[in-house]
């Protein structure tokens, strides 16, 4: 099976293509020696005139002499042909041995040159963290980094980016032949609030303070944090504890409860103006060790028949302890003339 290569095309990426379909475009002009293709064996960007050189050149008649041959202002110089680049207007003519030339280059207005732009975005970190789990998921988040390219026309080049993360993005030029000054960054802001959401831990055990996060964010999914207000939350019909209003400033709040006994809780929330609340979340109480044993029976039965006793390992809020496997014994105090069961 052929190696597959992906191809960066006016600014996007393409394919993957093997070795045989991209040498094809390249002859009908889908694809143009400056394009880039990506070579996993040196983890890097390559040009196609450096990936596939022997099929940018044509054999023509050998001259006997020397000839002088007009250079177009519309053709693009390759790095790799001269020795620099250059954006002055090239002189009338040059000297040039008609032995082997490269095939031309798909004509453009004007001389170009193919500069690579590293764009990297930092997601925003929050001012005010609420929670552990929100620190962690913060600090999860990672810098992505791609790399865009711009073809330059008349000395200058223009792309646009589109960015849905929230934070600080820096722009890094990469030239092999041009020498770039510093670099360039700007902030992108969240969108005005489209929703509220949940999050929270999934299993406390009964007694455990439980934290449930409320976070205003845009369609995104960044935290907008110039959102204000109240918002009431609502917990499982039966629950031990009670539902009741948060506060969000900064596009947070937090909503916290205690339930000592061993069940399920859903939290949701009320109306907000337009934004859509129907996001929920759940936690499972679940009973904490067994520190003490229950035995129960019937308070009365007939001479003769048999009596159900049950014994039960609780823990210290009386939830049952399912994990507890032991075996007791149980003395039982009868009078003198009945037997145990």
């Amino acid at each position: 099976m052929q190696q597959r290569y992906s191809v960066s095309h006016n600014g996007q990426e393409v394919g993957p293509f093997t070795k045989d379909e991209i040498l094809q475009k390249l002859k009908i002009d889908e694809l143009f020696p400056t394009d880039y293709v990506y070579v996993e064996a040196q983890a890097d960007w390559i040009a196609l005139f450096e990936f596939a050189p022997d099929a940018l050149v044509v054999e023509t008649p050998k001259a006997e002499k020397t000839t002088t041959a007009k250079q177009s202002s519309d053709v693009v110089v390759d790095a790799k042909t001269l020795p620099e680049i250059s954006l002055k207007a090239p002189e009338p003519s040059v000297v040039a041995k008609a032995e082997k030339v490269p095939t031309a280059i798909p004509p453009v207005p004007k001389k170009t040159a193919a500069i690579e732009t590293k764009v990297e975005s930092k997601a925003e970190v929050p001012a005010v963290q609420n929670s552990k789990a929100e620190t962690l998921k913060n600090e999860t988040k990672k810098s992505e980094v791609k790399i865009d390219q711009v073809t330059l026309d008349g000395g200058v080049g223009t792309i646009e980016l589109l960015q849905y993360t929230a934070g600080e993005v820096q722009l890094e030029l990469k030239s092999e032949k041009l020498k770039s000054e510093g670099a360039e960054k700007f902030v992108v802001s969240a969108a005005p609030a489209a929703s509220l959401k949940l999050s929270g831990p999934e299993q406390l055990t009964a007694g455990d303070s439980c934290q449930i996060d409320i976070e205003a964010v845009d369609k995104w999914g960044n935290c907008d944090t110039n959102f204000t207000g109240k918002i009431s939350i609502s917990l499982s019909e039966g629950a031990e504890v009670k539902g009741g209003e948060v506060s969000l400033k900064q596009g947070r709040g937090v909503f916290e409860f205690v339930s000592k006994k061993a069940e399920k809780i859903t939290a949701s929330m009320g109306k907000f103006g337009n934004l859509d609340t129907s996001a929920s979340w759940s936690v499972a109480y679940q009973a904490g060790p067994a520190v003490r044993l229950v035995v129960e029976s019937p308070t009365e039965v007939v001479a003769g028949q048999p009596v159900k006793v049950q014994v039960r390992a609780v823990d210290e809020f009386g939830n049952l302890a399912t994990t507890c496997n032991e075996s007791v014994k149980l003395a039982v105090n009868a009078p003198a003339k009945s037997s145990a069961a």
